[in-house]
């Protein structure tokens, strides 16, 4: 669990190392070298918290979204099932979202989460789906995915065109609770098209992805995140044997490349990517540790590490959430 934070000083740390400083290019994932980063020689530097929300040991907060532009930050909460809302500047809490159940405007367990301009995408882990809401009021306007998600965690989107979102959930099926369901590996990720009409929102599946052995296979999966320009997921590998990100294709196949356990001494959770132009910036990778967390930030082209920071109270952090849209407080962004 955990409360949110935010981290503000890192944005100015960004943008002084300055992303003139990438590297060219940011090399295809078919053709990209297999050297990774390692830890060893980084020790993290304290990058103090701005506020602090409330915390309520009861929500089990899991995953943020920020939104510059509606002046909010939404988060999930797996034990309330409901959406906290807070002011994006203050961390004031601003109100709750929905209630448990299974009808339109209720959760169930709800996980990752999405902004993406009035919209909010809910994954529900007991629901088996995504919903949609349109901001500012909040309100119900789509149910997705309950035929084909079974354990849905995490979600990213890019849009493909006006009014249409390309959508990747990670659905994490356990092969404890049922062992034939490693023959299921190639559906660990699932990509929905979803449409955005006005009036409501639909979606359907368009595959599902996954190796079904050997180093691209897909075991313990939750976080995933999207670098569209360079046809790149980055998607999480929770089992103590191989705590990574793995590197997949948009088209669903597997690149060969890892961000390596050499990183990672916890379980590697929320991400986040700030973008320097076309091909430019740092991704920032979570190191999660019940009694703090470690933010490593890597070159968003080859995952060279550049270093990492932690806040001064931080810890057991689930999702992240950057916005780069400056507002009175946060000119830089912020990251949540």
């Amino acid at each position: 669990m955990m409360r949110t934070l935010v981290l503000t000083a890192l944005a100015s740390c960004l943008i002084a190392f300055g992303c003139a400083q990438q590297p060219e290019t940011a090399p295809s994932p078919e053709v990209a070298p297999t050297a990774m980063p390692s830890s060893a020689d980084h020790s993290p530097v304290v990058v103090p918290e701005a506020f602090l929300t409330a915390f309520d040991h009861a929500d089990n907060v899991d995953s943020v979204a920020p939104s510059a532009t509606h002046g909010l930050v939404a988060a999930t909460t797996k034990g309330t099932h409901q959406l906290l809302v807070y002011d994006a500047a203050t961390g004031e809490t601003l109100r709750r979202v929905g209630e448990p159940g299974a009808g339109p405007g209720q959760f169930q367990r709800p996980n990752g989460i999405a902004i993406r301009g009035d919209l909010v995408f809910v994954v529900e882990r007991d629901n088996h789906r995504i919903q949609v809401l349109r901001l500012p009021e909040f309100e119900s306007v789509g149910l997705i995915g309950a035929e084909e998600l079974e354990r849905p965690y995490g979600i990213d989107l890019h849009q493909s065109a006006p009014g249409v979102w390309e959508a990747y959930v990670t659905d994490y099926f356990e092969l404890d609770e049922d062992p034939s369901a490693v023959e299921r590996l190639n559906e660990r990720v699932k990509h929905f098209r979803i449409t955005d009409s006005g009036d409501a929102v639909t979606g359907e599946l368009v595959k599902t992805f996954g190796d079904l052995e050997g180093p691209g296979a897909l075991m313990k999966v939750e976080t995933l995140m999207l670098d569209p320009a360079a046809n790149r997921i980055l998607i999480a590998e929770e089992t103590d044997e191989t705590m990574r990100f793995k590197i997949y294709g948009l088209d669903g196949t597997y690149t060969g490349r890892d961000v390596d356990d050499g990183l990672f001494t916890a379980e590697p959770e929320g991400l986040a990517l700030w973008t320097c132009g076309e091909d430019g910036g740092y991704w920032i990778a979570t190191d999660q540790h019940k009694d703090f967390s470690v933010f490593h930030v890597l070159n968003r082209g080859d995952f060279s590490l550049v270093g990492s920071f932690i806040g001064e109270t931080v810890a057991n952090t689930d999702g992240v959430g950057l916005t780069r849209e400056p507002t009175d407080r946060f000119p830089e962004g912020a990251f949540y």
